[in-house]
């Protein structure tokens, strides 16, 4: 009986060395020290609305050792970045294994944008040569409520704007025609109390081409949340051509 138990005894002390001895030989993590942005990734510039490109980004990462290493910057490592409106001199954070460094960018625009709100055209259907295009209105979870829009649409001389319908409930149109190519619009809430809504057709046009292909513009867009007007970029030009979108 106590050769069982002594020989337990000294089982249990030699797997309690072996495993003092597997972690005495297995190396300690390494300690991130610091990490910088490495140059030709990140951009000083960005364009309104210009994403960044994670493929180039990388960052080199300083280790406890004295070791270093080159990771690619991934988007959860970023915090700050923010293209939907113009500014100088912001600042983004890159964080890694709770490291952080920060990085200045600018994001620039023809005029200054001070909002994420946004209009995009879209066609919605063809018929011989009328087209109906759709108006959408996205952003609006970055902006804040909006409650009323301005806007110029045009187009090329060979196609002519027949009709503005208004599509979003709760809001009045108002038109200011100048010929067949183009008309000044203000869409507003009628009670000043309901927004438009995020990712909504707010306007639908119909226009007819006299050839096979035309284009539409909206321009000088301008929004106000009831207390402060905002520039708004113009929206994208759209072919109202033969085939639906």
């Amino acid at each position: 009986m106590k050769f069982k138990f002594a020989l337990l005894v000294l089982m249990i002390i030699t797997i309690c060395l072996s495993s003092l001895a597997l972690s005495a030989c297995q190396p300690k993590a390494l300690r991130v020290e610091s990490i910088e942005v490495v140059a030709g990734g990140l951009k000083e510039f960005y364009a309104l609305d210009e994403a960044i490109n994670y493929e180039n980004a990388k960052i080199k990462v300083y280790y406890s050792d004295g070791t270093s290493e080159i990771k690619n910057i991934t988007e959860s490592m970023v915090t700050g970045f923010n293209s939907s409106i113009t500014s100088e001199n912001a600042v983004m954070k890159i964080t890694y294994e709770k490291v952080s460094v920060n990085f200045t960018y600018s994001v620039t625009y023809s005029v200054p944008v001070q909002t994420a709100f946004r209009i995009q055209m879209e066609k919605k259907s063809v018929e011989n040569r009328k087209t109906t295009v759709s108006v959408r209105a996205s952003g609006l979870s970055k902006s804040g409520p909006v409650y009323g829009v301005r806007m110029i649409v045009q187009s090329t001389s060979d196609v002519t704007i027949n009709s503005v319908e208004i599509k979003q409930a709760g809001f009045s149109l108002v038109e200011q025609w100048t010929g067949s190519t183009q008309v000044s619009l203000i869409i507003y809430s009628m009670d000043g109390v309901i927004a438009i809504e995020e990712d909504s057709i707010i306007l639908e046009l119909e226009v007819t081409r006299a050839a096979k292909t035309g284009t539409l513009y909206i321009q000088s867009i301008s929004i106000t949340d009831s207390e402060n007007d905002y520039a708004v970029p113009a929206a994208n030009s759209l072919d109202v051509g033969e085939t639906a979108s």
